[in-house]
């Protein structure tokens, strides 16, 4: 994989006061603390409306909580950019080599997030002021896209993760994994104490394993027989109530209801 650096600086003209063009996003205040009254840390059991959070290329997302910025500070930067001083911040993030649009907050495959490495609080003062920031782009240049993603650092990110987003990255992102021992034993410990599954999961672990769905490739079988196998004694064995999330064909609309046997949720599947 060929990867490159390239530097960016985004600069307004010192004259010029105008409407901020870019959303300056901090994941404490915007993900965590709005996520924890809206949904709770876990309500596992119920059944909810995923609200998920996708940033785009226009936005700056912040790396440190809001609450330990220095108000002193951003004063101070405040009275600098209102005297004609333009402080610099710095951003990052990862580009696709053949991406077109930079600004565009449409194709997230191309346009991703950029994170502020530094000047935070010279970020919050363009904003309180509505000016346009002056920041550098730090863009680490993909040049090809890996067709599977490791994601051997999930059982690190558990205490920052609500349930749900564990559970959101487990039914949608599993047959794009890396299909590791280490992330097997995460998934089978998932699938141990989840009070509840959901049909995609269900269904990827069972196409997977037993429609052969991989061909020639039994080592990608077996692992998602192993998984199944997992779900499946999990579910005939049950010593806590388990809920199924699923589309009912039949009321064209999804069902959540609770199942006991493996039997009965591949007769609603």
């Amino acid at each position: 994989m060929d990867i490159n650096l390239l530097v960016q600086f985004r600069h307004q003209k010192k004259s010029k006061r105008d409407s901020k063009t870019i959303d300056l996003l901090n994941s404490n205040e915007t993900i965590y603390r709005w996520h924890k009254i809206e949904i709770g840390m876990h309500r596992a059991a119920e059944p909810y409306s995923l609200n998920s959070f996708y940033p785009y290329g226009r936005q700056l997302m912040f790396t440190q909580p809001f609450e330990t910025l220095d108000t002193k500070l951003i004063k101070y930067y405040e009275d600098k950019i209102k005297n004609g001083e333009r402080p610099v911040a710095i951003s990052i993030r990862v580009k696709r080599a053949d991406q077109q649009d930079e600004e565009s907050y449409q194709e997230t495959g191309y346009n991703t997030t950029k994170y502020i490495l530094d000047g935070h609080h010279k970020l919050v003062a363009y904003q309180n002021l509505n000016i346009k920031p002056t920041y550098i782009v730090i863009n680490r240049i993909n040049r090809g896209m890996q067709d599977e993603h490791d994601e051997s650092s999930l059982p690190n990110l558990n205490m920052y993760l609500f349930y749900y987003q564990i559970e959101h990255i487990v039914n949608n992102g599993l047959e794009s994994m890396k299909l590791t021992e280490s992330l097997a034993k995460y998934i089978d410990e998932y699938l141990r104490n989840t009070p509840r599954i959901e049909d995609t999961l269900v269904r990827t672990l069972y196409r997977s394993a037993i429609e052969n769905k991989y061909g020639k490739d039994q080592d990608k079988q077996n692992w998602f027989l192993g998984r199944l196998n997992v779900l499946i004694d999990k579910i005939d064995n049950l010593k806590s109530d388990l809920y199924l999330d699923y589309h009912c064909r039949e009321d064209h609309r999804r069902k959540y209801i609770q199942v006991s046997n493996w039997q009965e949720v591949k007769e609603k599947l």
